[in-house]
């Protein structure tokens, strides 16, 4: 069976479970890194708090370091990730969703139990 697609407003096809979130988004930026390959599962991953990057990549079995990388820098970018760096030695640094994402990652968590 194919599953019918929706266009997001840059014309991208999305399944239409993602719909919610798509509509939930009103900011292009920040659609764009939504819909990048690696988001959803790392998203869900840091909503269960703070996680240091080793840590986000062994949760996510496949991921590449460099996709992770990418799509945390990008996240960053766009206020949906926070990155605090400790000031030991050697330098620490941690992950976690910012408050103004909470309502997507509730919306991203719904969709990892559908």
């Amino acid at each position: 069976m194919r599953p019918e697609y929706l266009l997001t407003p840059e014309g991208m096809p999305v399944a239409g479970k993602c719909l919610d979130l798509i509509q939930a988004v009103d900011d292009h930026r920040l659609l764009r890194v939504i819909l990048m390959k690696w988001s959803l599962p790392t998203l869900v991953a840091l909503s269960e708090g703070k996680r240091r990057f080793s840590e986000l990549r062994a949760s996510l079995e496949s991921v590449t370091a460099r996709a992770l990388a990418q799509f945390l820098k990008e996240a960053q970018a766009v206020g949906v990730v926070e990155r605090r760096v400790e000031g030991s030695y050697p330098p620490i640094a941690t992950y976690e969703v910012t408050r103004s994402a909470v309502a997507l990652v509730a919306i991203l968590r719904r969709l990892a139990t559908q």
